[in-house]
């Protein structure tokens, strides 16, 4: 895979759907961090993030009925650089760069996500 960010969209109705991000999984890949909140990923409302050993997973599931999954994922030897920024004097904004994808959230869901994607990089 050349693609630094590679997008899956599916949409699933079967039984299966409630599984969420388990069913992007590859085998015995295990999740060692899940945001409690969701995240904006370049403007994307409501997704999730994730960490394993292989990756950084944005994930989130729309609809009730018909079921659409949104995966953005960045496997960990295509991280070229991360890092936290806080911007303004008066009303600061406060974000996560990873390569080119700016993330915003709830401080300590940003944190937490930085600090998870630094362990996994240094193992």
């Amino acid at each position: 895979m050349n693609e630094e960010i590679l997008t899956k969209q599916t949409n699933e109705t079967s039984r299966l759907s409630g599984l969420g991000i388990e069913k992007f999984l590859m085998p015995n890949e295990m999740v060692t961090y899940a945001t409690a909140g969701s995240l904006y990923v370049s403007n994307i409302p409501g997704l999730k993030g994730y960490v394993t050993k292989n990756r950084v997973m944005f994930y989130k599931q729309e609809g009730f009925i018909f079921k659409s999954d949104i995966l953005n994922e960045i496997p960990m030897d295509q991280i070229k650089s991360y890092k936290l920024i806080e911007e303004g004097i008066i009303f600061k904004t406060f974000y996560f760069q990873l390569n080119e994808l700016k993330i915003k959230g709830d401080r300590s869901d940003v944190l937490d996500l930085y600090r998870a994607i630094q362990t996994s990089k240094l193992k």
